[in-house]
């Protein structure tokens, strides 16, 4: 879960931002309102608001970090990212059966 946790909960921490709460929160109610959910929300925006702002200040800082976040040895290993083995080419195979000069057959 590195890159793509992190462009996830930085997608939905920007979903959850306060700063446009007050045009999704009303989207939301009508999609809920006639459910417990959308009930609840309703009678607790205050609540909604202040969950929704730490969940986008956590989702922000954990995609932050996950995208910025170096991949262990094993991890560079299992993708073939390894830093001692860059720029090293793997030895030729030797050719199969006898080489003719002069003409591809």
């Amino acid at each position: 879960m590195s890159k793509v946790g992190g462009s996830l909960l930085t997608v939905t921490g920007f979903a959850a931002c306060p700063c446009h709460l007050f045009l999704t929160l009303p989207l939301l109610l009508g999609l809920l309102g006639v459910t417990g959910i959308g009930g609840f929300i309703a009678a607790h925006t205050g609540l909604v608001y202040g969950m929704a702002t730490g969940y986008f200040i956590v989702a922000i800082g954990a995609g932050i970090y996950l995208w910025g976040r170096k991949r262990s040895t094993q991890q560079r290993a299992v993708f073939g990212l390894d830093p001692s083995q860059q720029g090293k080419r793997p030895a030729p195979k030797p050719a199969s059966g006898p080489i003719r000069k002069g003409g591809c057959c």
